[in-house]
């Protein structure tokens, strides 16, 4: 299956701070919320859109790559993407691109993201969104 291109993408995220595209690029899902919550939400709420579709973040450090990998994404880019999720997607072999490699994901003062923080010792999908979901005090859907 094809891959929209990185510019189009990118181009997508000027508006979006999350997009979830088909293969042919067409929008599935959007938000224009900061922060992780977006992607939380969407692999809770929209998770089947996710599946064997492609998903773009303005940035994915590797909290954000552990929630989306608790779907079937066919590719996850970021404008700004941390070594430690492209290190992490590789292991998963979830393909993925970015268009800027950071060592890690910071807060504007310079501290690492707390999300980042909360990751840091763990490797299994589920239990990073489920800390995750349990900071962000969101109720997932029964």
């Amino acid at each position: 299956m094809p891959i929209p291109r990185k510019d189009y993408l990118a181009d997508l995220l000027r508006e979006y701070t999350l997009v979830i595209v088909d293969s042919r690029g067409k929008i599935l899902y959007y938000s224009k919320k900061g922060g992780i919550r977006p992607v939380v939400e969407a692999v809770l709420y929209e998770g089947e859109k996710i599946d064997k579709n492609i998903v773009a973040d303005r940035v994915i450090g590797k909290a954000a790559a552990m929630v989306v990998a608790n779907r079937r994404p066919l590719y996850v880019f970021g404008l700004i993407m941390s070594t430690h999720a492209r290190d992490f997607l590789e292991r998963r072999r979830i393909s993925y691109g970015f268009g800027k490699i950071v060592d890690a994901i910071r807060t504007e003062r310079g501290d690492l993201c707390p999300f980042e923080r909360l990751v840091l010792g763990i490797d299994d999908p589920k239990e990073a969104l489920e800390k995750i979901v349990e900071n962000l005090g969101i109720t997932k859907k029964s």
